[in-house]
């Protein structure tokens, strides 16, 4: 736990962007909900399908991110898109963080994130994400 608080102080990590894979509206929540249920490999995002149950966000997950000590931001791939257009055309879900200047940088791929099967993997990889990130900005210091 400590490790992250000075991970957050070190390199000033405003935030953790978290961009799902999804859009919002009743037709496509339905067919979400019908696939991921019927078909899961044909799933369009594996961020969702490991950190959420059938209706709400894991608590394993909501309990890492709170312990990350950094605010976290959820969007769905439109609005992030709206709000940073250089990410207009990229593969979701992502996982970026946001510096202390605004500058956003890609932490965990969608590649990476179908990659992982359960929920541990994704905590394991975000782990060894930001302890990578943390000493790529250590080493520019």
């Amino acid at each position: 736990m400590e490790f992250l608080k000075t991970l957050k102080y070190f390199f000033n990590m405003k935030e953790i962007i978290l961009v799902y894979n999804e859009t919002l509206n009743p037709i496509s929540l339905v067919e979400n909900i019908i696939t991921r249920y019927t078909d899961p490999s044909k799933y369009s995002c594996n961020l969702c399908h490991i950190t959420y149950g059938h209706i709400k966000m894991k608590n394993i997950w909501k309990e890492y991110l709170a312990s990350v000590e950094c605010k976290t931001e959820v969007y769905l791939k439109k609005s992030f898109s709206k709000k940073y257009p250089k990410f207009k055309n990229y593969l979701y879900p992502a996982i970026f963080t946001l510096d202390d200047n605004d500058n956003v940088k890609l932490l965990i791929s969608e590649s990476e994130i179908k990659d992982c099967s359960e929920i541990e993997m994704l905590i394991a990889l975000m782990k060894n994400k930001l302890a990578d990130f943390h000493s790529r900005e250590a080493s520019k210091k």
